[in-house]
């Protein structure tokens, strides 16, 4: 009997630490998954390819913005190899919708769903602007034999250069949402959830803060976007 009891003790021991060390291993794993689908399949897919979008979109700008200087300050005194009128495409497909159901169930809001569609808009309408209308007129002029008059190059100058600077103000908005939505990331990758905690992720006080700012920034599309919808489901 003298060793009876410590055996058992031993025993206990030894069975408490694997139970406990399965149940933490577990417990761990879940943890991982949950970051898996929610962080590495969700919102990193979604920041990757906006981000993608609006660098698109910003060396288009760029480019177009360089080739109205040089249109500008020589005209028909350079050659049209000299300009740059390359613009790659962007379309809505690169998205990510999966990404983005993963991003409602965990926020249980289509905040970032609604804004990202416009940031997509956004840089799909103004490099088809640039490609068709901007760099259509810069290209429909060099081929023409005769002088362009510097009047009339300041002027096409002026026109352009002052939807470039609409379009930058504009663009502004979406680097915003983009930042957001790496908060969000940082968020959920500082924290440790089950599937079933996962709702509580929603009420974290920095999360809804987030999405009321964007709300806030988005007011007048949302409103705009709310009524259209209205009006075709009435």
């Amino acid at each position: 009997m003298q060793y009876f009891f410590p055996l058992i003790g031993v025993i206990i021991t030894a069975y408490l630490a694997y139970y406990f060390g399965v149940r933490s291993y577990f417990k761990q794993k879940e943890y991982e998954m949950v970051k898996e689908r929610y962080l590495n399949e969700s919102l990193d897919i979604i920041c990757a390819n906006l981000d993608n979008s609006l660098s698109e979109f910003r060396d288009a700008w760029g480019q177009s913005f360089g080739n109205l200087k040089l249109f500008r300050d020589l005209g028909d005194n350079t050659k049209i190899e000299l300009y740059n009128f390359e613009i790659n495409k962007v379309t809505q497909k690169s998205m990510g919708i999966q990404a983005f159901y993963r991003l409602k169930y965990l926020l249980d809001n289509e905040i970032f769903w609604n804004t990202v569609q416009m940031a997509y808009a956004f840089v799909i309408v103004s490099l088809t602007f640039i490609d068709q209308d901007l760099n259509a007129a810069i290209k429909l002029n060099l081929v023409d034999d005769s002088p362009i008059p510097k009047e009339k190059r300041l002027e096409i100058f002026i026109k352009y250069h002052n939807e470039l600077v609409k379009m930058h103000h504009e663009s502004k908005k979406y680097y915003i949402v983009l930042s957001y939505l790496l908060n969000v990331s940082q968020i959920l990758e500082s924290e440790r959830f089950s599937f079933k905690e996962l709702k509580k992720f929603r009420d974290n006080e920095e999360v809804i803060g987030i999405v009321e700012k964007i709300k806030n920034l988005f007011k007048d599309e949302l409103a705009s976007k709310k009524e259209i919808k209205q009006f075709y489901t009435e």
